[in-house]
Parts: structure tokens; sequence; C-alpha cells
């Protein structure tokens, strides 16, 4: 399972040109504040950076941008549709820069080294017909897997990421016929919410790159 699990993300890069108003998120952020978007981020974070005239979205962007022979770091990601900034350092000036785009309706194009990172659909399918990896809160997997191995049945427990260590993947062989039916009674009845059967959604949930 690990093995094919390592087949499935793939990356491909492309040079374009790229509006920011596209970009939704951040690489990286040092701030403990769990923000539900980057506009939220920039409200609260970014009050001392003043973004309410024309000469304050000049000076961004010329301190962000101004190499106009760079082109700079971003990712789109398939499985969500989502652009992100690969920064470096706090974002704090580049959210202030964003803020500005969506409350005064302006926009700014840049020249980007763009990474598409994407899910191999056929290593998904392969993965699919031999494992059911199920992504789940840490405590309820650990109660489904003692249950589970109390009935004989193999199964394993691996982490999702680590900036999430509240997930993990209970992970069931296919070669058993009651591990469908434990898998229909988490997914469907019991736990419609709190279960989600990775390699479906990465099946399900893609979002392929266009140029925009």
């Amino acid at each position: 399972c690990a093995q094919l699990l390592q087949n499935i993300y793939k990356t491909r890069a492309f040079k374009r040109y790229l509006s920011i108003k596209n970009i939704t998120a951040v690489e990286s952020s040092t701030a403990e504040t769990e923000y539900t978007s980057l506009l939220q981020y920039a409200e609260i974070e970014c009050k001392d950076i003043p973004t309410f005239h024309a000469e304050h979205f000049d000076q961004l962007s010329h301190e962000l941008f101004g190499d106009k022979d760079k082109h700079y770091p971003f990712v789109y990601r398939e499985w969500d549709g989502r652009y992100y900034f690969r920064n470096e350092g706090e974002p704090q000036k580049f959210a202030a820069l964003l803020l500005h785009c969506h409350t005064k309706g302006r926009d700014l194009t840049v020249k980007a080294d763009l990474e598409i990172q994407y899910a191999d659909i056929r290593a998904v399918e392969i993965l699919r017909s031999r494992y059911w990896l199920l992504l789940m809160k840490r405590e309820a997997a650990y109660q489904v897997s003692y249950l589970i191995r109390a009935a004989k049945i193999p199964c394993q427990m691996a982490e999702f990421e680590w900036r999430r260590s509240d997930l993990v993947f209970l992970v069931l062989k296919k070669t058993d016929y009651r591990t469908a039916q434990i898998v229909e009674a988490l997914v469907h009845r019991h736990f419609p919410l709190g279960v989600v059967e990775w390699g479906r959604y990465l099946c399900t949930h893609l979002v392929p790159f266009r140029n925009r």
C-alpha cells in the first residue's frame, strides 16, 4: 500500500502569467490562529500595513513582485482546485496586497513558475482495487481498529499529514469480504460525516488545471 501511495502524487511545471486574485492560500505562516481564509488572515494580521490607496497597492506590488525578469513560485492543486503562493517569510505583505485587490477591485498579473500537483488516477484505481483507505478522526480510528482486530481481520493505521495530527488513515485489505461490510457501515450508516474514503475522494474531486 505504501509503495502504491508513492506512485499517486505527481507534478508538472509551467511558466505562466497568473492573476493573484486566484490565490487563496500560502505555503507557510507562523500565525498560531487557524484562519478560514487568507483574506481573514489579512484582516487580522495585517492591520499595520496600509492598503487604502492606489499608492499602497503600487508599493506592495513592487516590493513583492517588482523584479520583471523573475518568475515567482506558485502551486495549483488539482484535487481541490486551489492556487497557493510559495512564500518566503511571513506572508503579511502578500495577504495585505490580496486584501486590497478584493476590497478595491484591483488585480495584478505576475510571472509565475507554476507547479501543478495532481493525483495519477490510474495509480489511484490500482490502490482502490486492493485497499480501503478510510480517513478518520484518530480517536474513532483507534476504537474501530480494536473491534476489527478482535474479529481477526487485519488492519493498519497510518498518519495522514503532520499538520493534521487529529486525522489518521485506517487501512483494510479488500481480500476479506467482511471488510466491504465494515466500510459500508462506517461510511454510510454510522459516520456519514466522519469518514472519507480516500481513493474515491481523489477520483471524484478533480479540477484540471486551466491557464487562468
